[in-house]
């Protein structure tokens, strides 16, 4: 799960010959209508490149308005090492959902990383933990991403049996390590082994994956999640009953961010290694209204002719009821949701 240094020429010609892009060992592309997973960054390391060039460097989560949970081996440090400078190792977080509330799953579209749907921001600030082996660190965003919220943790009730958890991911998507489409954002759903309680070690997968065939090499067992190169700092979530009254939909909880091909570090893992500001539990949230396609907060006609733009244009951000189709069925709820200000 190391860091892929790729340079900016490189990893342009990698993409142009790549059609469409994919992460997470067997994952599905996550569905551009669920809002849930904006939260889930492609983190890039921007040196030497500007713009939107630069190195994928991982996976990260969005935990808190401009604060990101990314993997400390992400920044190319072993744990005997100091972080670097931001001076030293500038980096960025680019998410799928640009403001006007379009999304782009994939780091290149028509040919080039640079199309402009999605939002990308700089990291100001690495906080390091005084105990660097929880190979987390918080990192700091120049500002807020619009319309994306946040995803809460999970520290008051750790699973320790066997759960059902999601895994999403920027990595590559083959069964053999560093191998198939990368660079997009994709989703698998499993089931965890056993965990010890107590333990800042989250087991996510009872399967081996390697660099010959048969890559992927599983104990009997449930289906598991498995990550693959680019995946470090991945969130493995839980779905939780919603908070909010007015939207039933399930909300995600973060449960651990893989750290290695087997195991995921719990977020208890920062607090127990004295990182600041301390973790804290998920608390009831609002969620993001159907009918404020744009996630600023207002409903408005903005909100109906980027929906009617999204719609006309074929983009599955207008999918509401997320079946992969567009049809004048998700035209008729979104107007729906907009008078009724749902």
């Amino acid at each position: 799960m190391s860091v892929r240094k790729l340079g900016v020429f490189a990893a342009a010609t990698v993409l142009l010959v790549a059609a469409k892009s994919g992460a997470v060992v067997d994952g599905v592309p996550v569905p551009n209508a669920d809002r849930r997973f904006d939260a889930v960054g492609l983190f890039l390391t921007t040196s030497p490149g500007g713009g939107c060039a630069g190195w994928v460097s991982g996976t990260c989560t969005l935990i808190g308005p401009t604060t990101v949970l990314i993997a400390r081996h992400s920044l190319d440090v072993q744990p005997n090492q100091p972080i670097p400078t931001i001076a030293a190792h500038p980096c960025r977080v680019r998410f799928r959902r640009a403001a006007d509330g379009t999304s782009e799953n994939n780091l290149s579209a028509g040919g080039t990383t640079c199309h402009g749907v999605y939002q990308e921001i700089d990291i100001v600030r690495l906080a390091d933990a005084p105990n660097p082996n929880s190979d987390q660190v918080l990192a700091t965003l120049a500002r807020a991403p619009s319309g994306i919220r946040p995803v809460g943790m999970e520290l008051n009730s750790p699973p320790t049996g066997a759960t059902s958890v999601i895994l999403a991911g920027w990595g590559y998507a083959g069964e053999c390590f560093g191998a198939g489409e990368a660079w997009g954002l994709r989703m698998a759903r499993g089931t965890t082994p056993t965990n010890a309680a107590g333990s800042t070690f989250l087991s996510y997968t009872t399967c081996s994956i390697g660099t010959s065939a048969p890559c992927l090499t599983c104990a009997p067992g449930p289906a598991r999640v498995n990550a693959n190169l680019h995946d470090s700092g991945a969130p493995i979530f839980v779905e939780v009953p919603s908070t909010d009254p007015t939207d039933p939909t399930p909300e995600l909880r973060v449960i651990g961010s893989v750290s290695s091909l087997a195991y995921a570090r719990r977020p208890s893992a920062w607090n127990t290694s004295g990182g600041t500001p301390a973790l804290v539990q998920a608390v009831p949230t609002v969620h993001l209204k159907r009918s404020d396609f744009d996630g600023n907060g207002l409903v408005t006609t903005d909100d109906v002719f980027g929906f009617l733009g999204a719609f006309l244009g074929g983009h599955l951000d207008a999918d509401i009821d997320q079946n992969g189709l567009l049809n004048v069925q998700d035209l008729f709820t979104f107007l729906d949701s907009w008078f009724t200000l749902r």
